[in-house]
């Protein structure tokens, strides 16, 4: 937080900082320290006297809390989400803020582990915080500027920290909302016998074997003449090419789908439980009888981070 020397004489230069950690999905209340002269500062917040909170509009973007913590220093306190704050960043450079790139973990021993610190507060899935802990120790073992860190490993393993997007493909009525409701234990898709009963593609991020993925379930692929249901399919092609990994799934009585994109493709056998298909599967699943849904977590997991490269004791560059 605020330190004395961080207030600011009349006159002096204008700056602000976030105090709370960034993060793509954003927090319920954010902090944004800023500094100047009185007469800077009243051309953007209401008068106050240090100590002193109110609500009200912050710079025209949100309504939020303002509170002045120290001569020259105030702390503009909207709404958490990433565009808010991008829009009031923007602001204040416009009102000629210039943006201090100090850590918000002064408590940090270097520059590495502040990152790891503001990166963890961000992290999506369970695996990468073993895994981000490390890292100081290996940087610093390391000696180089890059830390030796290899760019393909690095790729791989910011799925740790950005969920990977899954996307599910396959006939009408096969039972893939019914995987979906079973991997995420509550029910995110509707589940019926008619065919065409997902009309459109439904999202969920799901935590599979340490790794949380977007997961998209997608509608049957099946000629219709609804179009309705025709544009759900439209737009589930579409995530296809976004794909980092594809799932095409089958059953007993019907093949999966011939649909390729730029992520890696595995087949999936759903309703196990019904019959053994006479196509091959890389595994094979019941959602009614939990048959094979540990492996299939595990494999996915495996499929878009693999063990082999989460094991490797060498600087990781998450930043």
């Amino acid at each position: 937080m605020m330190k004395k020397s961080d207030a600011v004489p009349a006159g002096g230069p204008r700056w602000f900082r976030p105090v709370t950690p960034r993060s793509d999905g954003g927090a319920a209340i954010a902090i944004i320290e800023v500094g100047g002269s009185e007469e800077f500062i009243a051309t953007l917040v209401p008068a106050m006297s240090v100590g002193d909170v109110k609500r009200c509009s912050i710079l025209g973007i949100d309504d939020g809390l303002v509170a002045r913590v120290a001569q020259g220093v105030w702390h503009l306190m909207p709404h958490g989400g990433p565009l808010v704050i991008r829009q009031v960043s923007a602001a204040l450079i416009a009102a000629g803020c210039a943006e201090r790139q100090e850590s918000a973990y002064p408590e940090a021993a270097s520059e590495i582990e502040a990152k790891m610190l503001e990166t963890l507060a961000r992290a999506e899935s369970p695996m990468a915080v073993s895994l981000l802990l490390k890292q100081p120790g290996l940087w610093a073992k390391s000696g180089g500027s890059d830390g030796g860190s290899d760019p393909g490993r690095d790729a791989i393993l910011k799925r740790l920290l950005t969920p990977p997007l899954v996307v599910v493909l396959g006939g009408a009525n096969i039972g893939k909302s019914s995987l979906a409701n079973a991997l995420a234990r509550r029910d995110v898709a509707i589940v019926a016998d008619q065919p065409g009963t997902t009309r459109d593609h439904v999202g969920v991020w799901l935590e599979l074997d340490g790794l949380v993925v977007r997961w998209i379930d997608t509608p049957g692929m099946r000629e219709t003449n609804d179009a309705i249901e025709s544009e759900a399919q439209s737009q589930a092609m579409a995530k296809v090419a976004e794909a980092d990994l594809i799932l095409l799934c089958g059953d007993v009585t019907t093949v999966p789908p011939r649909q390729l994109g730029r992520g890696a493709v595995k087949t999936v056998q759903l309703r196990a439980d019904l019959g053994l298909a006479a196509w091959d599967a890389d595994w094979r699943v019941s959602a009614r009888t939990g048959e094979g849904l540990l492996e299939l977590s595990k494999g996915i997991r495996e499929a878009l981070v693999p063990q082999a490269v989460i094991d490797i004791e060498s600087p990781w560059k998450f930043f």
